[in-house]
């Protein structure tokens, strides 16, 4: 009989073979090409903010910082979204934890307009769509609403799994004038990946002149693993935001959900 001493120096253990699916989802439904308004520039306002208001003539700077500030015409409409949502559904998300969520869900589902595009993934040991790439008519967040009730809980957590799942719907898009982004959720830590949290990253999105968006990630509780969320983030041009008080959920949702719906271009 062996003993670990130092059970903190445990090998995870191994992740398990992922479901043979299609390389990509290529089944998003098709959205109105509409086109852009002509504006010619008009309106358009920049403002820039130097990192020093002056330098010396004698003084040499490798690295000069510029914050550039962009704002759209008010007469140009937002782009739309087409928006995945990965969320954990291991078993530290039941009951009061999984409630929330779909209350917050319901809550992004209904700030999406007709020509906005959803995807709802789902992970605990294994991962899942659980609705196509889908236009939010009447009758596409009617559907959404019910899938997302229908989630439970269930042992394990396999983040790298989810954000595959994520990727595959996301890079299969047949149609691609739509801003992309995802969501990823969690309360916990992967099960499977230790200490390099890029593994965690899909190959597709750690190229930033190719990814199709950036993921922002959300930390559920005081037991969610900030690293990994923060390197994913980090990693893909998103933000990671702690949610520290469960029953804010929605709000933080709603800060993410409302820079989204605010992209003009």
């Amino acid at each position: 009989m062996s003993h670990n001493i130092f059970p903190w120096l445990a090998v995870p253990p191994p992740a398990p073979a992922p479901a043979p699916v299609a390389a990509y989802y290529q089944d998003d439904e098709p959205v109105e090409d509409k086109k852009p308004l002509a504006n010619n520039g008009r309106g358009l306002v920049l403002k820039t903010h130097c990192e020093f208001p002056a330098i010396g003539r004698g003084t040499s700077r490798d690295k000069f910082a510029v914050l550039v500030h962009a704002k759209a015409p008010a007469d140009v409409a937002r782009a739309p979204l087409d928006l995945v949502t990965v969320l954990d559904v291991s078993g530290s998300m039941n009951g009061e934890k999984l409630a929330l969520l779909k209350q917050a869900m319901g809550f992004v589902i209904d700030q999406l307009g007709p020509a906005d595009r959803l995807s709802v993934v789902f992970f605990s040991d294994r991962a899942g769509r659980l609705t196509r790439l889908a236009r939010m008519s009447g009758a596409g967040k009617a559907s959404a609403k019910l899938a997302v009730e229908s989630l439970v809980a269930l042992a394990g957590t396999n983040i790298r799994e989810g954000l595959h799942v994520g990727a595959q719907v996301l890079v299969g898009r047949r149609h691609k004038n739509s801003v992309a982004s995802m969501i990823l959720l969690s309360d916990g830590q992967d099960s499977y990946v230790r200490g390099n949290y890029m593994d965690l990253v899909p190959p597709s999105f750690k190229d930033a002149g190719s990814r199709p968006g950036p993921i922002h990630t959300f930390g559920f509780g005081a037991t969610h693993d900030a690293a990994a969320l923060h390197t994913v983030a980090e990693a893909t041009g998103g933000t990671f935001s702690f949610v520290g008080n469960q029953a804010a959920i929605q709000n933080s949702f709603a800060q993410c959900i409302g820079g989204l719906l605010s992209v003009a271009v």
